[in-house]
């Protein structure tokens, strides 16, 4: 099971440059600074 963070962190470690979410609310349920992997937020069109 993957806790709070575990998930950027093991993605980085992998040699993961990018992850793609749907997740809007991630900036602020994750702490990114320092990340070296880039996230981007998909969302749909209204």
């Amino acid at each position: 099971m993957l806790r709070n963070g575990d998930l950027l962190r093991t993605a980085e470690e992998a040699g993961f440059d990018l992850l793609l979410t749907t997740d809007r609310n991630m900036g602020y349920q994750q702490n990114l600074t320092g990340r070296r992997i880039a996230i981007v937020v998909l969302g749909l069109q209204q």
